[in-house]
């Protein structure tokens, strides 16, 4: 694939990405894509790392140009998390993959893939954005730490090479750049993971006990809209709610 590098091994694919848009002679062109076999620091949101077995999977940052002003950012998440998506149920036909709030990629209610958005703003205008995809492909053994994780293989019986997966992840983020917003947020809600279904949610700033609510969606701007069974609602930003 063109504008595509690979190492052997690096500490974050997103971070070396950062590093090379700082010191390149001339700006690196949009969809210019970072892989590694490995990463000694890989990160996740909320300070979390991000754990893959050596040369099992895919692990890649992608770099983008999203023509939107800073507070329309999720449209970033909603264009990546479902390319993602789209790649596991359309194009390897694993029916049952979902998008738990905000760009957790699961099968069912296991964990395949992990994604981290960093933005680099100017004014009112994004200047560029590097989303960091961890994708579980051929991998079985996980650790003990790791609640639910799963991969292509262990839910297909067949294992795919991680190049393969990141040309077809690339090609569907340049597709879904194109979508317009609302068509973005038409497509992702119907990846959403638990809508429509109630479920256990805690909201610590307002209590530290647990609500039965149900997804309604998510607003343009990215925040979660629940519902209880009083009808009562809540939105809530991507660091504000846990799933129980």
């Amino acid at each position: 694939m063109e504008n595509h590098v690979h190492f052997k091994c690096l500490g974050s694919t997103n971070t070396h990405l950062k590093q090379l848009l700082e010191t390149a002679d001339k700006p690196l062109p949009p969809f210019f894509t970072l892989t590694a076999e490995q990463q000694e620091s890989g990160r996740g949101r909320q300070a979390k790392t991000w754990e893959s077995q050596n040369g099992k999977n895919l692990l890649m940052s992608v770099l983008l140009y999203p023509d939107c002003p800073p507070q329309k950012q999720f449209s970033v998440c909603r264009c990546v998390s479902l390319a993602v998506a789209e790649f596991l149920k359309k194009q390897l036909q694993i029916e049952n993959t979902c998008i738990k709030y905000p760009n957790d990629i699961y099968i069912a209610d296991r964990k395949v893939a992990g994604i981290l958005i960093e933005h680099s703003l100017r004014s009112d205008r994004i200047n560029y954005s590097i989303a960091g995809i961890g994708l579980n492909v051929n991998q079985v053994v996980f650790s003990e730490k790791l609640p639910n994780p799963t991969s292509i293989l262990l839910e297909t019986k067949q294992q795919y090479q991680p190049f393969f997966c990141m040309e077809a992840v690339v090609a569907n983020i340049k597709a879904f750049s194109q979508y317009s917003s609302a068509l973005l947020e038409e497509e992702y809600e119907k990846f959403l993971y638990k809508k429509n279904e109630f479920s256990k949610f805690l909201i610590p700033q307002i209590s530290s006990v647990p609500i039965e609510a149900e997804i309604k969606g998510v607003t343009e701007n990215g925040l979660l809209h629940l519902c209880d069974r009083g009808n009562h609602s809540y939105f809530c930003g991507l660091n504000e709610v846990v799933f129980v």
